[in-house]
């Protein structure tokens, strides 16, 4: 602040001065103050900069990508959007989709996610990590973030668990 007062009283004085020579010094001395005001800006918009860049991160990183699979004129794909078609969790649905309409066919929650809700953080969403086709089977294996692996049955459309750490299966 002590910048902006030194200007203020250096544009102040200028004004007052009817001496042609000392207004003009005092001019002078207004714009090194005013360039040392905009170098002062400057260094603290930087330093604002690196401020943010330390910024703490999310937690958790991106749900993975996994390739949708494309069966009997079916596509099946981790739903990334199960909230707005009546889900109840972040992650472990599969969808089936019509790929020439985009038409939702149905959704499958595969997996429980465990609610952290009680201990009063949110629930972070646990997604697919891998998913094949079991052709012989009409099946899809499907093994999530945390490991546990899950045979979806495409014409039951059922899910059981087979193997790995589950919510339901300690």
């Amino acid at each position: 602040m002590r910048i902006h007062k030194a200007a203020l009283i250096a544009i102040v004085v200028a004004f007052a001065c009817t001496d042609h020579a000392s207004a003009s010094l005092i001019s002078d001395a207004t714009a090194h103050v005013a360039q040392d005001v905009a170098h002062s800006y400057a260094n603290t918009s930087q330093e604002t900069t690196t401020m943010n860049d330390d910024m703490p991160s999310p937690s958790r990183p991106s749900a993975p990508v996994v390739a949708p699979i494309l069966h009997k004129g079916v596509r099946y794909e981790q739903d990334m959007q199960s909230y707005s078609h009546g889900g109840t969790q972040s992650g472990g649905y599969l969808v089936a989709i019509d790929p020439k309409s985009g038409e939702r066919l149905w959704m499958l929650k595969v997996y429980e996610v465990p609610s952290q809700d009680a201990a009063g953080v949110s629930t972070p969403g646990r997604y697919f990590r891998t998913m094949r086709l079991l052709p012989e089977r009409d099946e899809i294996e499907i093994e999530n973030e945390a490991g546990g692996k899950y045979i979806v049955d495409l014409k039951q459309r059922t899910s059981t668990w087979i193997s790995g750490p589950d919510s339901v299966h300690k």
